[in-house]
């Protein structure tokens, strides 16, 4: 799999699997931290549908990749789809162990995607119209190390696995069907994102989440 966030151009990497299309995307705004990325892995199209916009499918046609675009792109618009991967439920990626080895990046990519996926608590839907869909996720279980891993991986494990029925999401194209979806499953609608603890909770809202913070 080449998914290697060496390459500062590569936008989204589609990898066909026996079960699942698994989406990765990732973001590079000047001014975060050194050696990271922000990255989200997905196997929900309306997940890359809300970071990209809705032309990404026609765009990547019968390909497997989309790079960064380059003509009439500024730091400020990597900055914004930054923030929509958080909200689609991404992560700072720090690759700092990889040393800029290829082969170790993309390890190190899926080990670190492993502990965010632990730390997620919520799914989050972001209506056209404003306001925010929050749905709190089972607990994350510890896996016996020598089991044989599920085939479906993830956060969408837990769902399969526990109380809450999310088989259906990875068939949605478009956020609104997703926080419909979400509605349905028992979200919470806050009219104002900005009320919402949970949103405050991974900093959503706010570009410090994923920027660079200088010792004085």
């Amino acid at each position: 799999m080449t998914t290697s966030t060496q390459n500062p151009k590569r936008r989204l990497y589609a990898e066909y699997t026996p079960s699942n299309v698994v989406y990765h995307l990732w973001a590079y705004p000047e001014a975060r931290a050194p050696k990271t990325t922000v990255y989200l892995k997905t196997i929900i199209p309306a997940m890359v549908t809300y970071v990209l916009g809705p032309t990404w499918k026609t765009e990547i046609g019968s390909g497997r990749m989309l790079d960064m675009p380059t003509a009439m792109w500024t730091d400020a618009d990597e900055v914004s789809l930054a923030l929509r991967i958080l909200r689609a439920g991404g992560a700072v990626i720090d690759l700092s162990d990889a040393r800029g080895d290829l082969e170790l990046t993309e390890v190190v990519t899926h080990s670190e995607w492993i502990e965010a996926e632990k730390r997620q608590k919520y799914l989050f839907g972001w209506p056209e119209s404003g306001g925010v869909w929050v749905l709190g996720l089972p607990q994350w279980a510890e896996r016996d190390p020598f089991e044989m891993p599920p085939k479906r991986t993830g956060a969408l494990t837990r769902h399969y696995n526990g109380s809450l029925d999310c088989s259906p999401l990875k068939k949605l194209e478009s956020m609104e069907e997703f926080c419909s979806a979400l509605k349905k499953l028992g979200a919470q609608y806050y009219d104002n994102a900005d009320v919402s603890d949970e949103v405050r909770e991974f900093g959503l809202l706010k570009e410090e989440t994923i920027l660079y913070k200088k010792k004085p």
